[in-house]
């Protein structure tokens, strides 16, 4: 459970504004989860971050995700940062996922219930239109 770690510089993500991405940012947010991923011993991390996360989002973007690794190495701990999806916008991926009929339901939802209506959600349907 991380909300402590989140609850010392809230953002509207945590405080009810999921609804567009300049609300949803929590800083660091993705540097905290794969700083916790690395101390478990994992040779390889897997995030899902796209090409359109990166306007919104810094912790998304490739130079974040690059030094990442670099702390954990300069820290003594041999673990890779992997953004399979860095490179690909989030429209890409919908459509090739629906192209191999896949039911996709984001676990991304900022409520957990794939709601329709967070930032997330809203951008799945925008790339499916």
């Amino acid at each position: 459970d991380l909300r402590d770690a989140f609850a010392i510089a809230p953002s509207g993500l945590l405080v009810g504004d999921d609804t567009t991405a300049a609300g949803s940012v929590v800083s660091l947010r993705n540097g905290i989860f794969l700083s916790v991923a690395a101390s478990l011993g994992p040779r390889e991390i897997f995030i899902g971050c796209n090409k359109d996360d990166c306007n919104s989002y810094p912790d998304c973007r490739p130079e974040f995700l690059g030094a990442m690794g670099k702390s954990f190495w300069c820290g003594g701990v041999s673990c890779q940062v992997v953004a399979p999806l860095a490179d690909r916008t989030q429209e890409d991926i919908v459509r090739d996922w629906d192209a191999m009929d896949l039911l996709l339901e984001t676990v991304s939802c900022y409520r957990g219930t794939s709601c329709g209506e967070c930032a997330t959600c809203r951008l799945i349907a925008e790339a499916r239109a």
